[in-house]
């Protein structure tokens, strides 16, 4: 089955979308949603106090410290999270992209 130019500029509108809810959640959630609630371990991520331990490749939570540590000095304390944010992106789009969708199917709708 072949797309049109057509569905497929319909496909980028969504995914386009979707990405721009991405970016918005990312910084509501540091700016509004942290004053409300805490999530989980972020500022510690972000500030890398365990990065680059010893045992970085082996636990989880130094890992993440490593990475969201290093982006967060590099990127600062709100574009820190747009590296996992994009990578959540691709991990989504990347699959669904090779369903054969229609836009109502992409939508939910069909």
């Amino acid at each position: 089955m072949r797309i049109s130019k057509r569905q497929f500029l319909v496909f980028d509108k969504i995914w386009f979308s979707y990405f721009m809810i991405k970016l918005f959640y990312l910084f509501f959630a540091k700016t509004i949603f942290s004053k409300l609630t805490t999530l989980g371990d972020t500022f510690r991520y972000l500030n890398g106090r365990k990065a680059w331990e010893s045992d970085w490749f082996y636990s989880s939570t130094v890992m993440m410290d490593s990475f969201a540590g290093t982006f967060g000095k590099i990127l600062g304390p709100y574009l820190g999270s747009l590296p996992f944010t994009i990578i959540s992106f691709i991990g989504i789009y990347y699959p669904v992209s090779k369903l054969n969708l229609t836009k109502k199917g992409l939508l939910g709708f069909g």
